[in-house]
């Protein structure tokens, strides 16, 4: 998963803070190799001056987590990628599985 410069916009709340939750952006691209699949869809993401965070949500189980990449454009530059794995209650999981998303990339 890629975040990049499109047409799909995700602003940031007060604190600098975006969650995106992926599903709900269409794929951009999608190159099949062997033994995986490299899935790009694109977000613009504006933040104010200063620190902020984008979180991406509902990302598939499957996902290698040593695989996620993340680019950008503009003034502003990334100091840090990490991928954290939580928990959800039996409820969000009912919401994302009705709602079709629990297992979208």
């Amino acid at each position: 998963i890629r975040v990049c410069g499109e047409t799909n916009r995700a602003m940031a709340s007060p604190g600098g803070k975006v969650e995106v939750d992926i599903p709900a952006f269409p794929i951009h691209t999608v190159v099949v190799y062997p033994d995986r699949a490299e899935v790009t869809r694109c977000v613009e993401v504006r933040l104010e001056a200063g620190e902020g965070e984008v979180v991406l949500k509902s990302l598939s189980r499957s996902l290698d987590k040593d695989s996620v990449r993340v680019d950008g454009i503009g003034p502003g530059s990334i100091t840090e990628v990490s991928f954290q794995e939580l928990a959800v209650s039996e409820e969000e999981a009912a919401q994302a599985s009705s709602a079709g998303t629990s297992s979208n990339l």
